[in-house]
């Protein structure tokens, strides 16, 4: 191969057109090079800088470039070990733009394309996020990747791929809540489904990064200057304190009685280990944990810290048809994971996501359950015309039906709390009221509102929502006697 010339277009067995890069090029402004000059990618540059590197990479993007999208792209073997951790940007790495796994990929990434009919037209991948991920999971599945296992990956804000989402380009810049959001709509639509559990992580409270710093400290002035030591205790003046008090002279002798100690167990003992601060001299069995955030520095302790689930998950067949077609976008870029109707495992699954969601600070959920019964009995007609109307009347709320019970949500400022449920109860009190007068025999009526604010406990929440009628818990207004 001439690497004189920045680039060159080779035909391999198959009659398939490789664009070989020889030297830096962004192929988008290269004004002689088409989208239909080439149907594949060899990236014939190594040794040079990680920077470099990492530009060649994003030039040549089958998320990001026009010319590129979707196409096949392999990397010489020399350029693999000069990507570090963003090696696997690239497709696959090979000696020639011959060689049979390159080849052989070429064929599979088009055969998938063929036969999940994708649409290979490019949109605005850097206008929202979403199209941003949206994007990522047509590549996914042309590459047959549609079943996906999560992995640790050095760089991802939360230290394990998500949902497709494996480090790409600007990814640490996406936000942990707006991936957050998007997997939750995924879940909603039914275009993803969880696998299998895979782990439980701790993240910043502030930040939602897993880049944590653990370090033991001394309880009384936070520093993290201590030594650790054995206690010594002696047997016949029962004198206990640290084995540096004992020191003498390369030997142990007792401070309280001055008795030189020879024989451990016969002597003395070691019941137990203390710490001593090297700062503020203070002693204490036990150190405390304090938790520094490598991405904003926010200090906090481990019970502080957001406990996130990551699960495994595979697309579905309905997701990827509407992946195939961009039908996905348009529907997760119109919908909101704080309103609509959803099953109640996803509305409460939106509840739990809300400690994650910074952008909601200052802003609480309220919860309003509601028993019905259609002339004395449970269950024996249907919500739609219900929730219909409550959508239509208060489109910014959320719904859901479980146990013959209404669940309405609401998303309040922390300050108007009062002001926004009655304004909510009162539309929800006159729908319900306007049906029973249509539905002749239906009936409901408000069992208690609850409050959810960030930094609550999301497990004791739910729970609270799913206690009988009769529970003591269950009586009162939360509204009034929870919220301050």
């Amino acid at each position: 191969m001439d690497k004189t010339y920045s680039y060159q277009i080779i035909t391999n067995v198959n009659g398939r057109h490789i664009l070989i890069i020889n030297k830096l090029i962004d192929i988008d402004r290269e004004p002689s090079l088409h989208d239909e000059d080439f149907d594949a990618i060899y990236i014939n540059i190594s040794h040079r800088s990680y920077e470099e590197n990492r530009l060649i990479v994003r030039w040549t993007s089958p998320m990001r470039v026009v010319k590129c999208y979707l196409k096949p792209r392999f990397a010489t073997s020399s350029l693999h070990d000069f990507m570090h951790f963003a090696s696997n940007l690239v497709d696959g790495y090979c000696s020639t733009p011959y060689d049979k796994s390159f080849t052989d990929f070429i064929e599979q990434t088009y055969s998938n394309i063929e036969k999940y009919n994708i649409r290979r037209v490019l949109t605005d991948a850097s206008a929202t996020s979403a199209r941003f991920y949206s994007s990522l999971i047509k590549y996914e599945i042309t590459r047959g990747r549609i079943s996906f296992t999560n992995s640790t990956i050095r760089g991802l804000a939360r230290g394990y791929s998500e949902l497709y989402l494996s480090w790409y380009d600007n990814q640490e810049t996406l936000q942990v809540e707006e991936r957050t959001k998007f997997n939750l709509k995924m879940e909603e639509l039914g275009y993803a489904e969880k696998s299998h559990f895979v782990e439980r992580i701790h993240t910043c409270p502030k930040c939602g990064h897993s880049h944590l710093l653990f370090i033991e400290s001394c309880p009384q002035c936070q520093s993290s200057d201590i030594h650790q030591e054995s206690i010594i205790h002696h047997f016949r003046c029962a004198n206990v304190s640290p084995e540096s008090t004992y020191n003498y002279d390369g030997q142990l002798r007792c401070p309280k009685c001055k008795q030189f100690l020879h024989h451990i167990g016969v002597d003395y003992d070691r019941p137990a280990m203390v710490y001593t601060c090297n700062t503020c001299g203070n002693t204490f069995l036990q150190s405390k944990m304090k938790v520094i955030c490598s991405n904003c520095g926010e200090t906090s302790t481990p019970e502080a810290l957001n406990p996130v689930d990551v699960w495994e998950y595979k697309l579905t067949r309905a997701g990827i048809e509407a992946f195939a077609t961009d039908e996905a976008l348009l529907q997760i870029e119109s919908k909101d994971i704080y309103s609509g109707y959803s099953s109640y495992a996803d509305f409460t699954r939106a509840i739990q996501s809300f400690n994650d969601m910074s952008s909601y600070r200052g802003q609480v959920l309220i919860v309003c359950r509601y028993a019905y019964n259609y002339n004395g009995e449970q269950g024996s007609y249907r919500l739609f015309d219900v929730i219909r109307s409550l959508l239509s009347k208060m489109v910014t709320v959320k719904v859901s039906d479980h146990n013959n019970e209404i669940y309405v949500l609401i998303l309040a400022h922390e300050d108007h709390v009062e002001e926004e449920y009655n304004q909510a109860s009162s539309v929800i009190e006159q729908i319900f009221t306007e049906y029973a007068i249509t539905m002749k025999g239906f009936s409901a009526h408000l069992i208690n509102n609850y409050v959810f604010e960030q930094g609550d406990n999301e497990d004791e929440f739910l729970r609270r929502l799913e206690l009988k009628e009769s529970d003591p818990t269950n009586q009162g207004n939360a509204i009034l006697n929870d919220h301050e």
